[in-house]
């Protein structure tokens, strides 16, 4: 009641100044009035993957956005570093990280102007406002963890449109998978336990059953990965981190832990290869020995005649 009395005071106080001034001071005040500050409006900034955030101005929202898709990755990694399968699973979060890089950096609007003199851009504010530059060392953080994981090597292509993930696994790794699978269904045919456990996790035995019946698809594992390898230049390094460190825990346990101890060669060559190596050093040291015998041999002709020599010239003086 106090604020409508003070209200109709105020506005007979413009009306009565209108008058004297010839100034339409009413239609300003009814246009304050009326005015909705953005502060208190709740508006919101369509991202795209249809985020939609709550902001005062873009910038703000791209920065926020940016915030949200970066804990994602992360929590994402954390998640599936054990067993190792962050490439595929986290795809989808790395692609909208460089999307919302690409919107801070496209954002064209000026900031802060009242502070700087040719003001700041949004990419500007995200990256460059703070000593520590946050923003900067989480992104090259999270490209060390993108390249150390060398998962491009992982897809044939891959595209994020309007929130929709497409992506194309190579067909040598859907092999890769497929062999590792049936192998670890042989295997827990035996345990009984899940395929899908950590293998650091997992209680081993020794079961010579099992080593004798999955040997095979053991090796044609063992093959196809190193056919992956010669394909990159026989460097482990450069190949997709997913399917390598599966092998990797796939032939730890299947040699520490079930004590297959698989050899690539077969038992009877190398057995073949042992006895041929045997042989030849055997026949080296008889050649040297009978060498040696026929060296004897000489010296001893060539000091019997130098002896009869010797005799025949005392004879004669």
């Amino acid at each position: 009641m106090i604020l409508k009395s003070l209200y109709l005071r105020i506005l007979f106080l413009v009306y009565m100044f209108n008058l004297v001034t010839g100034t339409n001071y009413l239609n300003k005040l009814k246009a304050f009035k009326n005015r909705k500050f953005l502060i208190n409006e709740e508006q919101t900034f369509e991202l795209r993957n249809n985020i939609s955030i709550p902001i005062v101005n873009t910038c703000t929202a791209s920065y926020v956005n940016l915030a949200q898709v970066t804990s994602d990755f992360i929590q994402c990694v954390a998640k599936y570093s054990r067993p190792f399968h962050v490439c595929q699973n986290c795809l989808s979060f790395y692609l909208k990280i460089k999307d919302a890089q690409i919107l801070i950096k496209q954002n064209s609007d000026i900031y802060a102007q009242t502070l700087y003199r040719d003001g700041l851009t949004c990419e500007n504010i995200v990256k460059a406002t703070d000593r520590v530059q946050t923003v900067v060392r989480i992104s090259n953080t999270i490209n060390e963890i993108w390249d150390a994981s060398r998962c491009e090597d992982c897809f044939d292509n891959y595209s994020l449109i309007n929130g929709t993930l497409n992506f194309t696994i190579k067909e040598s790794i859907i092999e890769f998978y497929h062999l590792q699978q049936k192998l670890e269904i042989c295997i827990s045919d035996f345990t009984k336990k899940p395929a899908s456990l950590d293998p650091l996790f997992q209680d081993y035995a020794t079961n010579s059953s099992l080593c004798q019946v999955c040997k095979n698809l053991y090796i044609n594992l063992t093959k196809h990965f190193s056919k992956m390898g010669t394909q990159n230049g026989n460097d482990e390094n450069s190949m997709c981190m997913d399917p390598v460190d599966l092998f990797n825990y796939t032939r730890i346990a299947w040699s520490k832990g079930y004590k297959c101890n698989y050899r690539q060669i077969d038992e009877i060559n190398i057995l073949i290869i042992s006895g041929f190596v045997v042989g030849l050093t055997i026949i080296f040291y008889l050649v040297v020995g009978l060498r040696k015998i026929e060296e004897k041999r000489e010296v001893l002709k060539i000091s019997r005649k130098r002896s009869y020599i010797f005799a025949q010239s005392n004879k004669l003086s």
